[in-house]
């Protein structure tokens, strides 16, 4: 009922203060499910000291001066019913809840409630107080609940049922919510599957080692998390157990090597292989046992297995079921390894060995045999019987020889026939039987096999001892024949006997049995120990010259070789001679001539020949065209054997010689055989000058004695000294004028002036002495003596044994035909030159003297020079190879080699010690100088 106060006076914004209401859908207690209460006075002035009076939709005065305590419901302005209770606002939401099914918790988050209202208060001075009030409520989240039950699984490992489903329910108080379940996973156990309506199911994954490694009635349990979720944040979980009971797994044979092989009396005696076991239930221990399934396997050997599965077969090797096993049989042995884990349960592996027999080999029972032979003896067998037996009964037994190197094979042969019996045959007439010496012992060895059929072998040595005899010697292929011929090289005849002894060792001896007595005549024969045997001819002996061209003579010599027991045997050496011409001997008085541009102009001789082939000590005539000489012309008797020859003193080509020149004109003669000889004639030139003045009567020929036959006063440029063509002339030339001398054929001494003199010995064995000036001295024929003075001389020895003297000055020095002494005697002579050293042949052999010149500078001609060869020797002499045909002879005497004192150079290839003379001085006058 609605009581109305007209005397109360109506009054705003004073102690009526407005009210905003923010409220949440948790934070709101509505009472019956659908009332509001809003507490309006908490923030009037007043609070609750006042009395809450009216409430409207609306703030008119009329409406809310009437008191509605205690009243009706009113109006909100959002249409919602109010009132006053207890002096707070109730307002009723049902018809803003009804489309949430008057359930406040349906209202979605952010779904809001808003309404408001006018309110009065009746204050203490009897006026009322207006204010509005404005509400909102506004909806939250609510999560979703799940209805279903807990479910809690239970699976055995391998038995029974191994998959679940069930479905899960929720609700959510929020209206139109969709829900969603998720929490499907998969682990090591299994596979738990959630479908968003809530549908699971769950697989056990029976395979997987986690689950088979459950042991027996062990339990594993699993919590899976199933969650509902609003899409809005909201959710519920709810646990799914799932409980799996473990069960025994059996172990499981992995891996294995299940077999194995041994062969009877092989090296190898065990066998071995690994069984590899797996047991999924952890922590299971796992044993390994052997069980023979081959019922007589113990006989043939044990089987082991260790706590790793480490089989191993030891084989019984003595035993007889080993042994009996034939060649090539195979026994195979089984046994079961069983597996067995802790719970009892098990696996099996069958191993098997197999085993292969091999042969007995026989056995010799009989002692090792020996046997005896003699080279060079009748009885050539050693024999002896080997015994022999094989375990195997049904074994047969074969004999045979091993092979032997050829080294022993060549003594002869071995052999054993089938019942064991074994013969040697010696090989008397082979090499190698003979090579023993006398009382030399080969032992020879023989391996006797004996075999079975099933490849057993047994061996048996027999040794054979041969003792060796004395061989002869014996003669293979040699030289047993030689030939020389008389006068022809060589003179000497060789050959080789080549003579062996079969026995090892032996010691041959070769010796030539006496020659024949006519043999010795024609040479010697000699043999060495090499069995080299050696004919020298003796070809000067009567008998080889007495041969005849073509002419046969065999000589025949006995050659006997010997061993070292004195067994010898003989053979015999032919030497045959062929005959020869024996060349002519062509001799002479003189086969040398010298002339001399308008000098001696004719020269001679008288060969003479002889020849021991009959008929041929003949010369053989010249045609004239023959005789004819480039400066002169020859003449010769074929019947007598004289020579002459004359120049042609007014050609051209004789003219035209210098003082200096000198020729050869030769001519060469026969004998029948043809023996040539070879006429040698010197041609030397003179200076051209003018015609001589008249002699004048002042030139004194002086008689034949001690004193000279003329003597030249004149001192100027004289004429020719007359010559005697007979006797021996004494000339002494003392003036200062140059002068020429032509001496005769006789012994002449002559002694030069002080000018340039020509002086010529022409035949005859003459002295010539050279003074002061440049001279030319010319020995001629005959042994002469010629001596250079102080100037530079040229000095000709011509034909014969000449001496000729260097001086000081640079002299040259021609010795000519013959065997010529070149002497010097002074140290400091230096410049020589020798024009033609010849050495080595029989009538042609020169020498140097240098005896008068001392090893030091201290004259006593005692002091021999040293032969330094092509070495700079202190107080020696040497030779210095000049490279043109040239030696150089040096000297020192003062003991510094990097200066000759002395030296000379010699026309010649070679120069040696042989050479030079140091110790035999010679005359410094001859004897034969009349002066």
């Amino acid at each position: 009922m609605t009581a109305i106060v007209p005397s109360l006076t109506f009054s705003t914004g004073t102690d009526a203060a407005a009210d905003s209401f923010a409220l949440t859908e948790d934070g709101a207690a509505l009472a019956s499910g659908t009332i509001l209460t809003l507490d309006v006075l908490a923030n009037d002035v007043g609070g609750a000291g006042n009395t809450l009076w009216s409430i409207g939709s609306t703030a008119t005065i009329d409406t809310l001066k009437t008191s509605d305590i205690g009243s009706d419901w009113e109006r909100s302005a959002g249409g919602n019913l109010i009132r006053i209770v207890n002096g707070k606002v109730e307002v009723d939401l049902a018809g803003a809840l009804a489309k949430y099914a008057g359930n406040i918790q349906a209202l979605n988050a952010g779904d809001k409630i808003t309404d408001s209202f006018y309110y009065t208060i009746l204050l203490a001075d009897g006026t009322l107080g207006l204010a509005q009030a404005q509400f909102t409520l506004t909806g939250t989240n609510d999560a979703p609940v799940i209805t279903s039950a807990i479910r809690s699984l239970a699976l055995t490992e391998d038995s029974g049922p191994t998959t679940a489903a069930g479905q899960l329910t929720a609700t959510d108080p929020d209206l139109g919510t969709a829900l969603a379940f998720s929490g499907s996973k998969s682990d090591l156990f299994g596979t738990l599957t959630v479908q968003k309506n809530g549908a699971w199911s769950y697989a056990l994954k029976t395979t997987s080692p986690a689950v088979q490694s459950l042991t027996a009635g062990e339990l594993k349990t699993l919590d899976y998390p199933v969650t509902v979720s609003d899409g809005k944040g909201g959710t519920a979980t709810q646990t799914l157990s799932v409980t799996i009971t473990g069960t025994n797994d059996a172990p499981v044979i992995t891996s294995a090597r299940t077999a194995g092989a041994l062969t009877e009396d092989g090296k190898a005696a065990t066998a071995t292989g690994k069984i590899t076991a797996t047991d999924a239930d952890h922590g299971t221990i796992l044993t390994f046992a052997a069980t023979p399934i081959t019922e007589d396997a113990p006989k043939y050997g044990t089987m082991t297995v260790d706590a790793t599965g480490k089989w191993t077969f030891t084989l019984a090797k003595a035993s007889p079921e080993v042994q009996g096993l034939a060649k090539g049989e195979v026994k195979v042995l089984s046994y079961t390894v069983t597996v067995t884990d802790d719970l009892g349960s098990t696996a099996q592996k069958t191993v098997t060995v197999t085993l292969t027999g091999t042969n007995d080999a026989p056995t010799i029972t009989s002692a090792q045999k020996a046997g005896f032979v003699d080279e060079g003896s009748p009885t050539t067998q050693a024999a002896g019987q080997i015994v022999a037996a094989d375990a195997d009964l049904t074994d047969k037994l074969a004999f045979s020889v091993a092979p032997v190197k050829s080294t022993v094979a060549a003594f002869g042969d071995f052999t054993v026939d089938q019942t064991g019996r074994w013969v040697f045959e010696l090989n008397n007439a082979s090499k190698a039987v003979q090579a023993l010496a006398n009382g030399e012992q080969k032992i020879l060895t023989y391996t006797v096999l004996v075999a079975d059929n099933k490849g057993g072998l047994a061996k048996q040595v027999v040794s054979v001892t041969i003792t060796g005899t004395n061989d002869a010697p014996q003669i293979g292929t040699s030289t047993t024949t030689g030939a020389l011929t008389e006068d022809a090289r060589p003179f000497i005849s060789s050959g080789k006997i080549n003579a062996s002894d079969i026995d090892r060792g032996d010691v041959l001896t070769f010796a030539a049995t006496p020659a024949l007595p006519e043999n010795t005549q024609y040479g010697s024969f000699s043999i060495d120990n090499a069995g080299r045997w050696t004919f020298v001819l003796n070809k000067a002996a009567a008998a080889v010259q007495a041969l005849a061209a073509g002419e046969k003579k065999v000589l025949e010599y006995g050659i006997l070789v010997t061993d070292k027991a004195g067994d010898d045997v003989y053979q015999t050496v032919s030497i045959t001679l062929t005959g020869a011409n024996d060349a002519a001997v062509i001799t002479n008085s003189n086969t040398k001539g010298v002339v001399v541009e308008d000098g001696s102009t004719a020269t001679g001789g008288i060969l003479s020949v002889t020849d021991r082939d009959s008929g041929e000590a003949i010369f053989k005539a010249h045609a004239e065209t023959a005789l004819a000489g480039q400066y002169g012309h020859f003449t010769f008797d074929a019947q007598t054997g004289a020579w002459s020859y004359t120049l042609d003193n007014a050609s051209a080509a004789v003219q035209a010689l210098g003082a200096t020149d000198s020729k050869l004109d030769s001519l060469v003669v026969t004998s029948a055989d043809g023996t040539a000889h070879t006429i040698n004639v010197t041609v030397k030139g003179m200076a051209d000058i003018a015609p001589p003045p008249p002699p004048q009567p002042n030139l004194t020929l002086l008689g034949p004695s001690s004193a000279p036959d003329f003597s030249d006063r004149l001192g100027t440029n004289d004429v020719t000294a007359p010559s005697s063509t007979v006797g021996s002339d004494n000339v002494i030339l003392p003036d200062g004028g140059t002068d020429f001398y032509n001496a005769g054929p006789g012994n002449d001494s002559v002694v030069g002036g002080r000018a340039d003199d020509s002086i010529y010995g022409n035949d005859g064995n003459d002295a010539i002495v050279s003074s002061a000036g440049n001279d030319r001295i010319d020995g001629g024929a005959g042994n002469d003596w010629l001596r250079s003075g102080s100037g530079s001389d040229s000095l000709s020895g011509g034909t014969g044994k000449d001496t000729l003297f260097g001086d000081t000055g640079a002299d040259t020095l021609s010795g000519g035909e013959g065997s010529d002494m070149f002497v010097f005697i002074k140290a400091d002579d230096r410049g020589d030159l020798i024009t033609d050293f010849k050495s080595g042949f029989v009538f042609e052999d020169d020498k140097i003297n240098l005896t008068r010149i001392d090893a030091d500078s201290t004259l006593q001609f005692t002091q021999r020079l040293v032969w330094g060869g092509t070495t700079a020797t202190a107080h020696g002499v040497w030779t210095i190879d000049n490279g043109d045909g040239t030696i150089t002879l040096a000297a020192d005497n003062d003991g510094d080699t990097t200066t000759a004192e002395f030296w000379v150079k010699v026309v010649t290839t070679s120069l040696t010690e042989s050479n030079v003379i140091f110790d035999n001085p010679p005359d410094l006058q001859p004897p034969y100088l009349g002066l």
